[in-house]
């Protein structure tokens, strides 16, 4: 099956979270919610979380600042976050990518 093509739409989405992958104990869920941090999924094992961590070089009517010398991780963002990466924790990359972001499926415009 071929994998959908995708592109970056420039939202800023990525600019505003951290995602995170923790293990799923009683003591992470009650550390992510007495911070009302958001859970993007789960498994027996693990969680994903976005933590608000807002990149000081990102503005909200410019967008990022240093877009054309951002560093590498920007760059390769969401691509570098693979279900292989994931492989044993029950996640998939889908669960990081920021709610409403729009890297979307090329197909779906």
């Amino acid at each position: 099956m071929k994998k959908p093509r995708r592109r970056c739409k420039k939202c800023g989405r990525c600019c505003l979270v951290m995602a995170e992958v923790m293990s799923n104990t009683t003591l992470t869920r009650e550390w992510v919610e007495a911070r009302g941090y958001t859970v993007t999924g789960f498994s027996d094992t693990h969680v994903a979380v976005h933590v608000p961590s807002r990149c000081p070089q990102y503005d909200d009517e410019r967008g990022c600042l240093i877009y054309d010398k951002r560093p590498f991780a920007c760059r390769i963002f969401p691509t570098n976050i693979t279900d292989h990466d994931l492989r044993g924790t029950g996640l998939t990359a889908d669960m990081l990518i920021p709610r409403g972001c729009g890297y979307l499926d090329l197909d779906q415009d």
